[in-house]
């Protein structure tokens, strides 16, 4: 799938993949490739088990700056690609557990394919190596492909993010009691509605 869309395929670490785009040729819709390949490994998978368990995958993605190229020693190189934004990307991989979805992808790559996808915001949360917060997203599906229901349910989470993260605890409360009730298997749903609950009873610190 990553050279279907004519990205380059850097390792394979056990269960894991990494690949990047945009070089060593220039692909100005290196976004765009990125979040095809993931929602087609999504789709890969579906109705796959093994010994009666779903087989999932995780993804990350994040657009930006890297050193790419041939590193490592003479005896032993590696064409591959470092820095902050690669480091970020398996850290949204890593969230994609956190959350309960499939592909969780930074505000850059969002920003760059938001005309092409429908993406959802999932709120702002806290990453190793990171002194600031950021802001992560649910990669859904394309946008000519998203029906009525899945933009209702982006519009109405969105919506009761949003009274959360002003403080508006029990409006929102209702908002994702409601959803719950029409997306029961909405994990990020769930998670947020046990977050409000939490900020009434008073165990939850910070409204993020």
């Amino acid at each position: 799938m990553v050279f279907r869309y004519d990205g380059t395929l850097d390792k394979l670490m056990g269960d894991c993949v990494m690949a990047f785009f945009n070089d060593p040729d220039e692909q100005p819709d290196h976004a765009e490739r990125a979040c095809r390949v993931a929602l087609e490994m999504v789709r890969a998978l579906e109705g796959v088990e093994i010994g009666g368990v779903a087989l999932r995958v995780g993804v990350g993605i994040n657009t930006g700056s890297a050193v790419v190229g041939n590193l490592g020693a003479p005896q032993f190189y590696d064409y591959t690609a470092i820095g902050d934004t690669v480091n970020l990307a398996s850290r949204l991989q890593g969230l994609t557990r956190d959350f309960g979805v499939d592909i969780i992808v930074g505000e850059a790559t969002y920003r760059a394919a938001q005309e092409q996808f429908l993406f959802r915001c999932l709120g702002v949360t806290s990453v190793k190596g990171r002194q600031k917060a950021i802001k992560v997203y649910q990669l859904l599906a394309p946008l000519k492909e998203a029906d009525t229901t899945l933009h209702s349910l982006v519009s109405d989470y969105e919506k009761a993010l949003s009274a959360f993260q002003n403080r508006q605890v029990r409006e929102a409360l209702c908002a994702f009691e409601a959803l719950a009730h029409r997306f029961p298997d909405d994990t990020p749903t769930r998670l947020m509605l046990q977050r409000c609950r939490n900020m009434i009873t008073g165990t939850e610190p910070t409204a993020t």
